[in-house]
């Protein structure tokens, strides 16, 4: 039986042959060894790998999202934790690349951090997100439009108080009789 790094080499070496890919890396792997009544032992084998990998100045190239916001992404579990070179370097996969791509859209249309860790959630357990980002996306449109009524009313008592203050000396050091006075007079609405 193949153990530890020959069994990977073994992995990626067959793994090349049957799908022809340049290169791919074992993440993970478990054996199970079974003992079953009709068929006698098995041994079952469950392998995580993945394709091509990169670096992760390369997953900043790819993305556009800096080194220290994929390494911060990585710490709140984003990301989930990379694969690690010997040398101790990230190893990161297209995989990443779209999570990532995810993220970074959803943060350009001002999701929170937890908003886009749902969604993710959501993917991770195989389950399709798209319901929940319909919502988000239909609850983030409403506030924003909330939030233009809200600054255009700003807009119009600001107008509203330099046009009146105006009116008024900009000489008053005591502030009562000034543009100072009306703005410190304006009712919170």
């Amino acid at each position: 039986m193949v153990t530890g790094k020959l069994f990977a080499d073994y992995i990626q070496q067959r793994a090349k042959e049957v799908q022809n890919i340049k290169e791919l890396t074992l993440i993970n792997y478990l054996v199970f060894e079974l003992d079953l009544p009709v068929a006698g032992r098995c041994t079952l084998l469950l392998l995580q790998i993945i394709g091509d990998t990169m670096e992760i100045r390369e997953l900043v190239s790819n993305t556009g999202v800096p080194a220290k916001t994929i390494r911060y992404y990585e710490e709140i579990n984003i990301l989930p934790p990379p694969a690690r070179k010997p040398n101790g370097y990230r190893e990161y996969s297209d995989v990443d690349i779209d999570r990532l791509k995810l993220v970074a859209g959803a943060r350009r249309l001002d999701f929170s951090l937890e908003e886009i860790k749902e969604i993710l959630d959501l993917r991770d357990r195989k389950v399709a997100p798209c319901n929940v980002m319909l919502q988000s996306l239909e609850q983030k449109a409403n506030e924003i439009s909330d939030r233009i009524q809200e600054l255009q009313k700003l807009e119009k008592d600001l107008r509203f108080l330099h046009e009146t203050g105006s009116q008024f000396p900009t000489d008053d050091v005591e502030g009562k009789n000034c543009v100072c006075h009306l703005v410190s007079e304006k009712e919170t609405s």
